[in-house]
C-alpha cells in the first residue's frame, strides 16, 4: 500500500512538472509577433495588402485572406502584427472583383521594426493599376 501511495505521488508530480514546461515553452520560445506594421492606404483604389509574400494570391479572396492578406478601401487602416525584424509590405490595386478577383502591378517595399515598435506604411496610387508604398 506503502509503494502505491508513492507511485501515485511520483505520477502527478511528474505531471505538475510537465504541464509546467509546457507552459514555459509556450511562453518564451519562437518569434512573437509584438510588433505592428500599420498600413494606410491613401490612395483611391481598393487595395490588397500582405506581408513576406512577394506573390499575393489572385483569383481567390479566400486563399489571399487565409494567406495573411488583407483588403483595404480608400482610407482604411489595418495593423499587421508581426515579430521584430525585416519584413516586406507588398501591395496591388484589385482592378476587378467578378467573377475573380483580379489585381494590377503589385508594388513592395522592405520594412523594418523595432522590438515592440509601429512602423507606418502609407499606400498611395498613380493611376488605376499602380500603386506606391511609401514606409514613413
Amino acid at each position: 500500500m506503502k509503494n502505491l501511495l508513492i507511485t501515485l505521488m511520483a505520477v502527478g508530480l511528474l505531471t505538475v512538472v510537465a504541464q509546467t514546461a509546457e507552459a514555459s515553452s509556450r511562453t518564451s520560445g519562437g518569434a512573437k509577433r509584438n510588433s505592428t506594421m500599420r498600413v494606410v492606404n491613401n490612395s483611391a483604389l481598393i487595395v490588397a495588402v500582405i506581408m513576406d509574400n512577394v506573390t499575393p494570391p489572385t483569383g481567390n479572396s479566400n486563399a489571399f485572406l487565409n494567406a495573411g492578406g488583407q483588403i483595404l478601401y480608400p482610407g482604411q487602416i489595418f495593423n499587421f502584427k508581426v515579430s521584430a525584424g525585416a519584413h516586406t509590405v507588398v501591395a496591388a490595386p484589385i482592378t476587378a472583383t467578378t467573377p475573380v478577383i483580379t489585381i494590377g502591378s503589385q508594388a513592395s517595399v522592405p520594412a523594418h521594426v523595432a522590438k515592440g515598435g509601429k512602423r507606418t506604411i502609407s499606400i498611395t496610387n498613380i493611376d488605376s493599376t499602380h500603386v506606391i508604398i511609401n514606409p514613413l
